[in-house]
């Protein structure tokens, strides 16, 4: 698998769409998913004011290997 590095400057610019994208629709939950999503969620909190932030977790890899199947893990009861 070859790496890409993903700049602090691109993230700023996805998430800044992502939280324009979000923000008609006046949510007042995010659900994060670890461990790639927590950075996004938090972000999004900030920005949207929103401080019911919660996380699941999902195993979908093994290292680098791709699973067949995947586990969804500490799902908040919302």
């Amino acid at each position: 698998m070859k790496k890409y590095y993903y700049s602090y400057n691109e993230f700023l610019q996805d998430v800044n769409v992502l939280i324009q994208q979000c923000k008609p629709y006046e949510c007042d939950v995010i659900l994060g998913i670890s461990r790639g999503g927590l950075t996004i969620s938090h972000f999004m909190g900030e920005a949207l004011n929103i401080r019911n932030v919660f996380t699941i977790n999902s195993i979908h890899y093994d290292g680098v290997k791709k699973l067949d199947t995947f586990n969804i893990f500490n799902i908040p009861n919302l």
